[in-house]
């Protein structure tokens, strides 16, 4: 979900609780204002505007919560990123890092990717190599764990608009060991070591992009990927709305009928 969903879902919960929270204060400071014998005989007439209200706006909150969770988990497309100097990284066996961007909003979880043109392990001088990892990030502790995508797609892009050479890979939840990143070490959440042959990145002339730099010809490749969240991906917010629902229900359910029979109410703080 991204940062404009979240924002929206934010202001569904807000919405809704104060619209709530009015009607249980117009209905508690009618019936602290009516007298006993009066409260008995409008018991019904107390409750049943507030129970029509509670009931429609917990109807509402949960048609609009069902919306926001089934819009599309596909995340913003590809993350792109210039690679420069491939051929150099090749012939001299380096790696290089892609810049880290969040992913799940600007609140959300640091990730980046590694890219070995000459190949990682048993790969070497066979195909690249690329791995997505996680970083430990400012909001780590308000997120899921361990990282909820599904899986992730690597791209290395062709000039002129023709399709790139793309691959899926599933995201192992169970082998992300450990589970969170630490400060010193990221978390290599997914490796391809047979990315794409050495043999194709050299003989592809719609891969690498000849210019002409500062100090004479330079060449540059387009990298990326794209993540596919699970359903879980969406942020904590929403098991916080549930939990809201559920109270708006016992609202209805328990505190008014209680309060008409002359009990106190103390749980409007609590949606």
């Amino acid at each position: 979900m991204d940062q404009t969903s979240v924002e929206t879902l934010n202001a569904v919960v807000d919405e809704t609780r104060d619209a709530v929270l009015r009607c249980l204060e117009a209905a508690i400071e009618s019936l602290r204002t009516a007298g006993p014998m009066a409260r008995q005989r409008q018991e019904a007439n107390n409750v049943e505007e507030p129970l029509k209200v509670l009931t429609f706006q917990i109807r509402e909150l949960s048609i609009k919560l069902d919306g926001l969770q089934q819009m599309p988990t596909q995340m913003d497309q590809y993350r792109r990123f210039l690679m420069p100097n491939p051929l150099k990284l090749l012939s001299e066996g380096q790696h290089w890092d892609s810049p880290v961007v969040f992913v799940g909003g600007p609140n959300g979880y640091r990730v980046g990717i590694r890219v070995i043109m000459c190949g990682g392990g048993f790969a070497h001088a066979r195909c690249v190599s690329i791995f997505f990892r996680i970083f430990a990030g400012p909001y780590d502790a308000w997120l899921r764990w361990p990282f909820p995508g599904k899986s992730v797609t690597f791209a290395m892009f062709r000039l002129n608009g023709k399709p790139p050479y793309a691959e899926t890979c599933q995201i192992e939840h169970n082998n992300l060991r450990p589970e969170r990143p630490s400060v010193d070490q990221p978390l290599i959440c997914v490796s391809r070591s047979q990315f794409i042959p050495i043999e194709t990145v050299l003989d592809d002339k719609d891969l690498i992009l000849r210019t002409t730099g500062p100090n004479g010809e330079d060449d540059v490749l387009m990298v990326g990927f794209a993540l596919e969240e699970e359903d879980a991906f969406v942020p904590r917010i929403a098991g916080s709305l549930e939990t809201r629902v559920e109270r708006l229900e016992q609202a209805v359910a328990r505190d008014i009928p209680q309060l008409c029979f002359g009990g106190h109410y103390h749980g409007i703080d609590q949606f």
